[in-house]
């Protein structure tokens, strides 16, 4: 039997969504992944198995509950603009 996944948020549960406290959550930051964890942003996770040397495994959820939830939101097309903003800017980095 496979041991449930753990999770890393990388977003504040405590912020309420629909508050513009939560501008730019949507994705996980791609500069700070923890292998072997499930990395999850608001709407958006990724889970990178590493077991020794190299990545056995890449895995993209979304939680489709959240999702439209954030599309209800009246700041939604903001915080999208921002998240994929902010996605932009670690891609980037990370290629430096």
């Amino acid at each position: 039997m496979k041991e449930p996944v753990k999770e890393k948020l990388h977003y504040d549960p405590k912020k309420e969504c629909g508050h513009g406290n939560c501008l730019g959550e949507l994705f996980p930051d791609f500069l700070h992944l923890t292998a072997n964890v499930l990395n999850r942003g608001r709407v958006f996770g990724v889970l990178i198995e590493s077991f020794g040397i190299g990545v056995q495994r890449k895995e993209l959820v979304r939680d489709e509950a959240a999702w439209r939830k954030c599309q209800e939101c009246p700041n939604f097309d903001r915080c999208l603009h921002v998240s994929v903003a902010n996605l932009s800017l670690q891609q980037a980095v990370a290629n430096y």
